[in-house]
């Protein structure tokens, strides 16, 4: 057997599981939706282990690179699916009629963040940015007959097909200058044009227009728009998956091109990345103060966390990427268990607004209690994992002697506390608004929801071993 086969074995298994499901759900439909949920499970669980447990490194082809750095963004990717299924176990607006549908769809995009995270081509990054949100349309609008969903599906189409026109233009300039695709052959042709004093305008515009398609997939200001709507018409297990699903792909693949191949600093460009970490945290914040529907402010909270996890970008050091690996497994566990909580109080309550969750310590205490681990955790406090991801991401900032951007970054994450106080504050000292049923213990639900609070505290009280094992695996395949 080649190398390149067993090195690309996570992404066979997890295409021929999108394609046995899709065939199944034509033949059998929800008839089959035990053996569906039972076989997306083992064959996710099995991937994961093949990511963790790789046979060696290598790259396939020259336009994929599989390294601990990729692996490692794969596995949160795979967690991510996990943990999403299990939110949706018990929706029967998403698994009632086509449960192998659906599936296929979450394996599909996730595939996709396999392959941007391992991307060391153009046509390698196009692919798999659009193999993670193609699937991400459809998972929008999935809910057919609600006229939300099918909005913010609309909303997100036609701001994505924009972002990929921008894209695809940018990676034209790219191609037409230096002749290849790879970013091995952008570094090259950047490094004798810099030798020879050539311009570098030309070379500038195309990364400028292939950062403005990156954008808009990790919604960055002001390519973010579409993410309030999205997240609140969505079917909230997809709204939980969106974050999760985009940031971990892009932000590996953008750490790869501007931490190894292309200098930010060169094409003097590094101004702009300060200025979109800046205007991402702050407008994402800001409008989260004023938002009443949960979703809507968690929505507005991803904008304000994909601009922290910028600044490790910005940072352009060791340590700033070690944050960045953090920051996601982070973000993905609190995210999950912010909307575990949300989905099981709008079933109950038929309600997405923050007046929902109003008086639910009283209701039902653990849940409440979960909801805090997660807010706590969201707003950087120790001793959540949250935190560790925040202050790494800081500590490469300042030792960038970037200062300016870190106090920036600290204001912003006060203004953060604040509104997820404020849910805490309703949850424990105001009553319950109405007579409305309270919520129930679902058990996938609970599972999710308690696997992740638990990991986020224990890696917050024992983060060496993460931290360790990060440190020993961040470095790219040479």
């Amino acid at each position: 057997m080649k190398n390149w086969l067993l090195l690309s074995l996570p992404e066979i298994t997890l295409s021929v599981l999108a394609l046995f499901l899709l065939v199944i759900d034509s033949f059998a439909g929800k008839k089959l939706k035990p053996v569906v949920m039972g076989v997306t499970f083992l064959t996710l669980l099995a991937a994961l282990v093949m990511v963790l447990i790789p046979p060696f490194g290598g790259r396939s082809f020259g336009m994929v690179v599989h390294d601990d750095f990729s692996m490692y963004f794969q596995a949160v990717s795979v967690i991510s699916a996990i943990l999403v299924l299990l939110l949706s176990e018990r929706d029967e607006s998403l698994l009632g009629k086509s449960p192998g549908t659906y599936a296929a769809l979450i394996v599909l995009s996730i595939l996709g963040v396999f392959f941007l995270s391992s991307a060391e081509d153009l046509i390698i990054l196009f692919v798999g940015l659009e193999l993670t949100t193609i699937p991400l349309f459809i998972l929008a609008g999935y809910l057919r007959r609600d006229e939300k969903s099918s909005e913010s599906a609309i909303k997100f189409f036609l701001v994505g097909a924009f972002s990929t026109g921008l894209m695809i233009f940018g990676m034209s300039y790219l191609y037409g200058i230096s002749g290849e695709t790879s970013f091995l052959a952008l570094k090259l042709w950047l490094t004798a044009a810099q030798a020879a004093g050539s311009s570098l305008s030309l070379f500038t515009v195309g990364i400028f227009f292939l950062l403005a398609g990156l954008g808009f997939k990790m919604s960055l200001v002001p390519f973010h728009q579409w993410v309030p709507d999205t997240y609140q018409g969505a079917p909230t297990p997809i709204t939980a998956f969106f974050s999760i699903s985009r940031d971990a792909g892009v932000i590996a693949v953008m750490l790869r091109l501007f931490g190894t191949f292309v200098n930010p600093d060169i094409l003097g460009l590094q101004s702009l990345f300060w200025v979109l970490a800046v205007a991402t945290m702050t407008v994402g914040n800001i409008t989260a103060l004023r938002q009443e529907n949960m979703k809507r402010m968690l929505a507005y909270s991803s904008i304000a966390h994909a601009g922290t996890i910028f600044i490790g970008l910005v940072a352009g050091n060791e340590t700033g990427r070690q944050g960045v690996m953090l920051y996601a497994l982070a973000y993905t566990l609190m995210s999950m268990g912010a909307f575990s909580v949300i989905i099981a109080v709008s079933r109950a309550k038929n309600s997405e607004d923050i007046s929902a969750i109003q008086g639910l310590s009283k209701e039902n205490f653990p849940m409440a209690l979960l909801m805090t681990f997660f807010l706590l955790s969201l707003a950087g406090i120790p001793p959540f994992l949250g935190f560790f991801g925040k202050f790494y991401v800081f500590m490469a900032a300042i030792q960038s002697r970037m200062y300016w951007l870190v106090a920036i970054g600290l204001l912003n994450s006060l203004v953060a506390v604040y509104y997820y106080f404020r849910i805490l504050n309703r949850m424990f000292f105001m009553e319950p608004a109405g007579s409305l049923p309270a919520p129930k213990n679902e058990f996938s639900i609970e599972v999710a929801a308690i696997s992740s609070a638990f990991i986020l505290l224990f890696l917050g009280i024992f983060p060496g071993h993460l931290l360790s094992w990060i440190g020993d695996h961040f470095h790219f395949l040479p």
